[in-house]
């Protein structure tokens, strides 16, 4: 089976598992001397943060940092298809006590003008207060879309000056990353926070790192034990494979997303009506079919049929991602496939 499901499927890399089988231990409290001493010291320095927290996943990453930014009744202001607001089963309002102010976007960034007229907007003389903008890079739901630095920057701007922290859900960011050459540090200068997967296209079998400055994490750290995210005392384990997972992957990061834009030209190369590919930017493909010719659905049957598997999106819409398990001939195999079945329902 070739899965493009998503880049949660990778293994850890043989030098994970020898840095896991040797991770040194120690109880995660007083963990001064332990892999995550040394993955959250180096999450910090990667990012140009004061301080960094070892999280299970991304999600709870989020949710911990909304925690930590925030008040219950407050507002957030995010993109109309973030990831935070969809797929995170709102822990915003369950958990948080947070309601949503959501902004439309081209492709996934939220403009200056966009802020300002949010924060301005008031009905019945009443503006309950936005506390926080979250945002979202590479942005899943638009294709693996950057927000550029320079767009970063202005909304920077923005935020600091109305006083308004920013968090970045960066779980793909690398991707990001590496696709403009641009460092981690660079890429995340203007958020307050940010949260970045390890398990991913870096590939590390499960975590996430939080980070920002010394007095968020101090607030993080309370809340992530309130949530069950404090007592991960063998942490030390996957820890390690984090630390191999910055330090030697981002050359695979830049592979994931050249195979992704090959994949995207290949499909596009097959000029159907029917089809019709979103920009690539990083490791993301999403293939829109025209629902009068063949639904979405049953393009991911037949190729699963085809022991090739991809993710339904929506109903108009499957998503390929790339990963460091898909080579080349992979890609070539797939854009055969949908050649085929594009001939067969024809």
């Amino acid at each position: 089976m070739i899965d493009f499901s998503s880049d949660t499927v990778t293994q850890p890399t043989d030098q994970m598992w020898t840095a896991m089988r040797e991770a040194r231990f120690s109880w995660m409290p007083n963990s001064e001397n332990s892999s995550v001493t040394e993955l959250e010291a180096l999450a910090a320095k990667l990012t140009g943060k004061q301080n960094s927290l070892f999280l299970p996943t991304t999600t709870m990453a989020n949710l911990v940092a909304l925690l930590s930014h925030t008040q219950p009744g407050d507002q957030i202001l995010l993109d109309s298809k973030s990831h935070i607001l969809w797929s995170e089963e709102w822990a915003y309002a369950n958990i948080c006590g947070l309601t949503a102010r959501t902004i439309e976007t081209e492709a996934g960034t939220i403009l200056v003008n966009q802020i300002e007229s949010a924060l301005s907007k008031h009905q019945f003389l009443r503006r309950p207060p936005i506390t926080l903008i979250c945002i979202e890079n590479s942005h899943n739901a638009f294709g693996g879309t950057i927000m550029h630095p320079d767009s970063m920057r202005e909304m920077g701007e923005t935020s600091r000056k109305r006083r308004i922290p920013i968090h970045l859900d960066g779980a793909r960011i690398l991707n990001a990353s590496v696709a403009l050459n641009e460092t981690l540090e660079t890429m995340v200068a203007d958020a307050d926070s940010v949260a970045i997967s390890l398990c991913k296209g870096l590939s590390a079998p499960e975590g996430s790192m939080l980070c920002g400055s010394q007095a968020f994490i101090a607030k993080c750290k309370r809340n992530a034990k309130r949530l069950g995210g404090g007592s991960l005392h063998k942490a030390d384990i996957p820890a390690a494979a984090g630390i191999v997972a910055f330090n030697d992957m981002l050359p695979q990061l830049a592979e994931d997303n050249r195979r992704a834009y090959e994949l995207g030209k290949g499909v596009s190369a097959l000029d159907h009506q029917a089809l019709s590919i979103r920009t690539v930017q990083t490791n993301i493909v999403m293939l829109t079919v025209d629902p009068n010719f063949l639904t979405a659905e049953t393009l991911l049957h037949q190729l699963e049929k085809r022991n090739i598997k991809t993710k339904l999106y929506s109903d108009s819409t499957i998503r390929f991602v790339t990963h460091r398990h898909i080579d080349d001939e992979d890609i070539v195999s797939v854009v055969r496939n949908i050649t085929e079945i594009l001939e067969l329902f024809s």
